[in-house]
């Protein structure tokens, strides 16, 4: 069976026998976040001793980026994502060296979750993220649902 179709709790049992490496979990986690996020580029991606992590960024603006890091943790055997809308301080985007956090969620996977329900619930946070942000910045909220239902694929019967 393939990890991307595993619930959390076989791949955990799976990596717990060794019949699971973690580069093959953080493969998983990179191939579902370019799935569910195509418009985002892959950063910060790492499997060591104590984790396995990947991060997806979409640079919003030259101001603005989204971010959803996923990551399982060996300390507490858990999946999780971290969902964050963080503006630059000084408008270079990307590049910038400067960032704060405006808008931060985070979402522990249940054991009986696949990958794809962590990453259904990323894409729902994210989307919330982002309108929220949009009506914080002043656009009126039917508008700024509208426009962040263009920006993020949403799959039917999510939100």
């Amino acid at each position: 069976m393939d990890i991307k179709d595993m619930a959390i709790s076989e791949i955990l049992n799976a990596d717990n026998n060794g019949e699971v490496k973690p580069a093959e979990i953080l493969e998983a986690i990179k191939a579902k976040l370019t799935e569910y996020f195509p418009q985002g580029v892959l950063m910060n991606c790492e499997a060591d001793g104590d984790a396995v992590r990947a991060e997806i960024g979409h640079e919003l603006s030259l101001t603005y980026m989204a971010k959803v890091r996923v990551g399982f943790d060996y300390g507490d055997n858990s999946f999780r994502a971290d969902i964050t809308i963080d503006r630059s301080k000084d408008g270079l985007g990307m590049q910038s060296q400067s960032w704060e956090t405006v808008s931060e969620s985070e979402y522990e996977a249940d054991p009986s979750e696949r990958l794809d329900d962590l990453m259904e619930m990323s894409q729902t946070e994210m989307f919330f993220a982002y309108k929220d942000m949009l009506t914080d910045l002043g656009v009126e909220n039917q508008t700024a649902i509208q426009i962040a239902q263009k920006k993020w694929i949403i799959r039917q019967g999510s939100i």
